[in-house]
């Protein structure tokens, strides 16, 4: 199943210009995003941390949990999406389970990556590498270490 398939015949379709804002971190969501065409900038405490291109479901979590927003997402280029309500969404879950498997599925998949992610950081701490940038053999013999 292609996830836009579940939207070929709806209307209710939303674009937004590069640099646009489409929630900011810690705003009240009532809607989730489907990105059609394009590509968005994910931001949490005014740090880039990914980027999605379509088709991509976004801004899910508003609608399952009612809590605020945990990113800020900005258009990157110019985008097309489909958005979803809570009602739109409890429809959709009901009436096409392959929409609720394919959720599951992303969910699992930024569970993973945020896991590694946290790993990755527990490495560095454990090392006492705070600095991101790389260190190579010629910088530890310069500086005597």
């Amino acid at each position: 199943m292609q996830i836009e398939d579940c939207f070929s015949g709806s209307s209710a379709r939303t674009f937004f210009k590069a640099g646009e804002t489409l929630f900011k971190e810690g705003e009240v969501g009532d809607l989730m995003y489907v990105l059609l065409k394009g590509t968005v900038d994910v931001f949490v405490s005014d740090r880039l941390v990914g980027s999605f291109q379509a088709v991509e479901v976004i801004g899910e979590m508003a609608l399952i949990d009612r809590a605020p927003r945990s990113a800020t997402v900005v258009a990157k280029t110019d985008c097309e999406f489909v958005t979803l309500n809570e009602k739109r969404f409890l429809i959709l879950t009901e009436h096409r389970p392959e929409f609720a498997l394919h959720l599951m599925k992303v969910l699992v998949e930024r569970v993973r990556w945020l896991n590694i992610e946290a790993q990755a950081r527990t490495e560095k701490t454990i090392s006492g590498d705070f600095d991101s940038t790389p260190v190579v053999e010629e910088d530890l013999v310069a500086s005597g270490n």
